[in-house]
C-alpha cells in the first residue's frame, strides 16, 4: 500500500508539473456554435455516468458537415473533455461537426479500457451525428497527449473498433495525434500501470507496434519544446513517424514552433492563426474524403 500511495505521489507531482494548464485568452467566436453537453455515448454494462459522457459541437451554418472525434490527455489520471473544448469549438467554427468523449481513467480502469471507450465515442459519433445530417464518411479522429496513443491504437489495430461494428480502414478518413507516447515500454514506470504489469501487454498497447501500409492517413504533431520529463515527446513522435515511414504509411510529421506540450493544443481557437490549427487544417485539405459520387 505505502508503495502505491507513493506511485499516486509521483504521478500527481509529475503531472502539477507538466499537465498545468496555460494562461490564454478565451475561446474566440464560440456563440455561433452550438454546444449540446454531457450526452451518454455508451449504455452498456460497464457505463459510467460520467466518464462515458461526451460534449457535442454542432457547426452554426450549413449541413452534411464532415466530423471528428477529439479525445483529450491527462495521463489517463485526469482530465475530461473540458480540456479540449476549444478544438471542439474551433473545428465547429470551420464547418466540422465535433465530438468530445471523456472515458474512463486509473485506477478504476486500465487497458483496454481507454481504447475501448475512444471505439464506442466513435460509434455513437457515427450514429448521433449521423442522424443529424453529418457526413460521417468524412471521418477525423485525434488525440492529444495521453490521448494519442488510444486513438492510434484504434486506426492501426482494427481489434478496436470492430467490437463496434465498425473498422478503421472503412470508417476512418484521418488520424491527427498530438505530442502522444506511442511505445509504452518506453513510459515512467508509474504511468505504465495503466497498461498492466505485464510487458506483453505493454508491447500490444504501443502504436509503434501496429503501423501498417494501409492505415488511415496521420498527422503526427509535436511541440518545439514538448515533455522531457521520464519520456521524451519529440523522441516518440520521430520515432512513431519513421515506424510509419518504414512500412509505406501516408504519414505527415510537423513540428508547432515556439510552444509547449500544453500550448500546443491549448493554441486552438484561442490564438489567431494558431501553429497547430493551421496544421490541422491543411492536413483537412491535403486528405479529401472519398468521393460519394463515386461510390
Amino acid at each position: 500500500m505505502k508503495h502505491r500511495i507513493l506511485a499516486f505521489l509521483v504521478v500527481f507531482a509529475w503531472l502539477a508539473v507538466a499537465c498545468a494548464p496555460p494562461k490564454l485568452g478565451p475561446i474566440a467566436n464560440p456563440r455561433g456554435v452550438e454546444p449540446i453537453k454531457d450526452v451518454r455515448y455508451f449504455q452498456g454494462a460497464e457505463r459510467d455516468a460520467w466518464r462515458h459522457s461526451a460534449d457535442v459541437y454542432l457547426p452554426p451554418d450549413g449541413a452534411g458537415w464532415p466530423v471528428a472525434v477529439v479525445v483529450h490527455g491527462g495521463a489517463y489520471v485526469v482530465n475530461d473533455k473540458s480540456v479540449v473544448d476549444n478544438i471542439g469549438y474551433g473545428l465547429a467554427n470551420a464547418g466540422i461537426a465535433t465530438v468530445c468523449p471523456n472515458y474512463r481513467l486509473f485506477p478504476h480502469a486500465r487497458h483496454p479500457s481507454q481504447t475501448m471507450d475512444v471505439a464506442r465515442a466513435v460509434a455513437f459519433a457515427k450514429r448521433y451525428l449521423g442522424e443529424r445530417g453529418a457526413r460521417v464518411d468524412d471521418f477525423t479522429l485525434i488525440g492529444y497527449s495521453a490521448g494519442a496513443a488510444p486513438v492510434a491504437l484504434n486506426a492501426l489495430d482494427p481489434k478496436y473498433l470492430r467490437q463496434v461494428g465498425l473498422d478503421p480502414d472503412r470508417d476512418l478518413t484521418r488520424v491527427v495525434v498530438i505530442s502522444g507516447v506511442y511505445d509504452q515500454t518506453d513510459m515512467p514506470i508509474v504511468i505504465r500501470q495503466v497498461f498492466t504489469n505485464r510487458v506483453a501487454t505493454w508491447r500490444d498497447a504501443s502504436p509503434i507496434n501496429h503501423v501498417r501500409a494501409n492505415a488511415p492517413p496521420f498527422l503526427i504533431l509535436r511541440a518545439e519544446r514538448d515533455w522531457t520529463l521520464g519520456v521524451s515527446m519529440r523522441e516518440q513522435s520521430i520515432r512513431f513517424h519513421a515506424a510509419m515511414e518504414a512500412v509505406g504509411a501516408r504519414v505527415t510529421l510537423r513540428e508547432i514552433p515556439g510552444c509547449n506540450h500544453d500550448f500546443v493544443e491549448a493554441q486552438v481557437a484561442r490564438e489567431p492563426d494558431s501553429g497547430t490549427y493551421r496544421a490541422l487544417m491543411e492536413f483537412f485539405a491535403q486528405t479529401p474524403a472519398p468521393d460519394r459520387a463515386a461510390k
